[in-house]
């Protein structure tokens, strides 16, 4: 794991180093005191995992300076240290990816569970913040992954064999075509049918169509 510690103040890179280093072990720490080296350091290395920084360096812009990231690493978790930041700001920041906000008043521990709650795909608000502050961009995520979870667990509940018949069936195909596209009996498709509608909680091809639409199945074309 390689984390890059990014404040203008080299002790609170020093103490975050110390503090980080003993829960994790295996890690690579590289330091910068300006945006600009921060920039250069994780450009110079293509296996990055977490950025630290404050959310003020010198050269840095402030938000500004997080879309640059963002846009350079789209896939680098990222973690916002800072002494005060308005709602704006977050709302700004979350909006262009910022998966956490650090008060630079937290207890060190509470920053270890921090990292590996960010590490499991959660976004982290300070818990003074997060119980009076619920910002659109939070709550559409928040919906999007139950929408994702939701999905999974429809799918995960049908048999490959069930999800080859409900996109053909998505796609407007008979029975009859059904069969003959997947080289199997005209009744064996009608059980799957029926299976799919019982395991989706649907009575019509119609239904059955709509709920794949919502799975975001493609589409198939007659082969």
């Amino acid at each position: 794991m390689k984390i890059y510690l990014a404040d203008d103040h080299q002790v609170v890179r020093d103490g975050l180093k110390l503090l980080l280093g003993a829960a994790f072990e295996e890690a690579d720490f590289y330091q910068s005191g300006t945006f600009g080296d921060l920039l250069d350091k994780v450009k110079a290395d293509s296996a990055q995992d977490l950025i630290l920084c404050d959310l003020h360096m010198p050269d840095m812009e402030s938000l500004k300076g997080i879309e640059t990231i963002r846009k350079a690493f789209p896939n680098i978790l990222l973690i916002v240290l800072s002494g005060h930041f308005t709602p704006n700001d977050i709302d700004a920041a979350l909006s262009l990816g910022v998966n956490g906000f650090v008060s630079k008043t937290s207890q060190g521990a509470s920053l270890v569970n921090i990292i590996r709650l960010v590490q499991a795909g959660e976004t982290y608000l300070p818990s003074n913040l997060a119980d009076n502050y619920n910002p659109q961009y939070l709550q559409q995520e928040h919906q999007q992954k139950q929408q994702q979870k939701a999905r999974q667990g429809i799918l995960g509940s049908l048999t490959p064999r069930e999800v080859e018949v409900l996109t053909h069936l998505a796609s407007g195909f008979s029975n009859k075509i059904i069969a003959r596209q997947l080289c199997i009996a005209e009744s064996t498709i009608k059980t799957h049918v029926k299976t799919i509608y019982r395991k989706l909680d649907v009575s019509s091809r119609i239904e059955a169509a709509k709920m794949a639409m919502k799975l975001a199945l493609p589409e198939v074309a007659i082969g």
